[in-house]
């Protein structure tokens, strides 16, 4: 009879033993299944945010190309505005310069003036002046210019100018000096003009008359 106890007791505790054992495997089993799982999942979101990232990283190149072309073209256009307002620019200073006309002031001041081909002169400062049948150059509020080149003494004037210089006297034997226009008419240095009468005496209107020669 204890034979039979101790035999089945021994039975008792290697089924026992056995059904611990095969529980534990069991949980091992799972918690590496369970550990296989978590780092599946841990390089699965490794790689996801790789991609991501390189994503971004692509995008961010292609808008960075995109600023550099359109910088590159809108160099590219400047410079060709600049190019064609600098050839533009240059080729009014050339016209300016073929149609520059040299004129004087009554004190004998030099103004250069752009002779606008319709009877018309412009100042450096946009001034426009008309020019007159006397030859002189008129424009409201601003002192009148003269295309004679003389207006000082007779000692003052080039060859070409003393050609056309005039000495004349007025009445108390001042000498005046007047432009001869070769149509009988004759220009002061301040714009008036006189007319040759058949006595041999210069006359204009609101002037004194001006004489060839001294009053003896």
């Amino acid at each position: 009879m204890k034979k039979i106890t101790v035999l089945v007791l021994a039975c008792c505790l290697i089924f026992s033993l056995t059904a611990c054992g095969s529980k534990k495997d069991k949980t091992e089993n799972a918690t590496t299944e369970a550990a296989v799982a978590t780092e599946k999942t841990t390089e699965e979101k490794t790689e996801e945010a790789k991609a991501e990232k390189e994503k971004k990283t692509e995008a961010k190149k292609k808008e960075k190309a995109k600023a550099k072309e359109k910088t590159e073209a809108a160099k590219t256009e400047t410079e060709a505005t600049t190019e064609a307002e600098t050839e533009e620019a240059t080729e009014d200073d050339s016209s300016k310069k073929t149609n520059t006309v040299t004129v004087y002031t009554a004190d004998g001041n030099e103004v250069y003036v752009t002779d606008n081909g319709d009877g018309t002169y412009t100042t450096d400062d946009g001034v426009l002046y008309y020019l007159g049948e006397d030859g002189v150059l008129r424009a409201k509020g601003h002192e009148d210019l003269y295309t004679s080149g003389y207006t000082g003494s007779d000692e003052d004037a080039s060859s070409d100018d003393k050609a056309n210089i005039v000495t004349v006297h007025s009445a108390d034997g001042n000498e005046v000096y007047v432009t001869d226009n070769g149509d009988g008419t004759y220009t002061t240095s301040d714009g008036t003009v006189y007319y040759l009468g058949e006595d041999g005496v210069l006359r204009a209107k609101g002037a004194e008359d001006l004489y060839f020669s001294t009053a003896e």
